[in-house]
């Protein structure tokens, strides 16, 4: 009689762990069951993450990329309209000063003076148009001897200026694919030309 009470209770035991283990592994399979479900959305939401940065990051991009261009785009015709602009103040302030003779005599200190003067509207011109943090170099070629003034006031600004000295008058500034060209010979040939001429007319 004991015999079979212990068989039984023997028996019951083995059914309660059997019971226990297929409990323990079927909570084990759903435990695994939601790792990977987790895991599979935090791939997805971050796949999203980046694709919705690279994005964002591409619009900005575009955004910057066409602010520069339009700034780039009014460069030439503006620095060519100040120049004009400052001979013409220059030439009106000789005009009332001087007479033809003088200004023949003075031609060396004219030449002088309006160089002064369009390289400091040059370099201004640049030094408030280039645009921060896009443009970091530009080349430039011109005269030798404005070389060593031209390099150092761009590197006072974070702009490095690759200069390529040349026998002309004239300098050239290139940055990206705008084109900025003064001539230094041609502005001080028109001021004295259109002085005289004026004088003669006025005579």
């Amino acid at each position: 009689m004991k015999h079979d009470a212990l068989i039984a209770h023997l028996r019951d035991v083995r059914q309660h762990v059997d019971g226990y283990r297929a409990s323990s592994r079927q909570e084990l399979v759903e435990e695994e069951a939601r790792a990977i479900a987790e895991e599979a959305a935090y791939e997805r939401g971050l796949e999203d993450a980046l694709v919705r940065s690279s994005i964002l990051v591409e619009q900005a991009l575009a955004a910057a990329a066409s602010e520069v261009q339009t700034i780039r785009s009014r460069w030439s015709i503006e620095c060519q309209a100040m120049i004009s602009t400052q001979a013409a103040a220059y030439r009106a302030g000789l005009e009332e000063r001087l007479s033809a003779g003088v200004v023949n005599a003075l031609a060396p200190f004219i030449d002088e003076m309006q160089r002064i003067r369009i390289r400091a509207s040059f370099l201004q011109f640049l030094r408030k148009t280039l645009p921060n943090g896009f443009v970091t170099e530009v080349t430039i070629s011109g005269p030798a001897s404005e070389e060593e003034f031209i390099v150092d006031c761009l590197g006072k600004v974070g702009v490095r200026a690759v200069y390529r000295p040349s026998e002309s008058s004239e300098m050239e500034a290139t940055i990206g694919d705008t084109i900025i060209n003064v001539d230094f010979g041609s502005w001080t040939q028109r001021v004295l030309t259109e002085f005289v001429e004026a004088r003669n007319v006025g005579s």
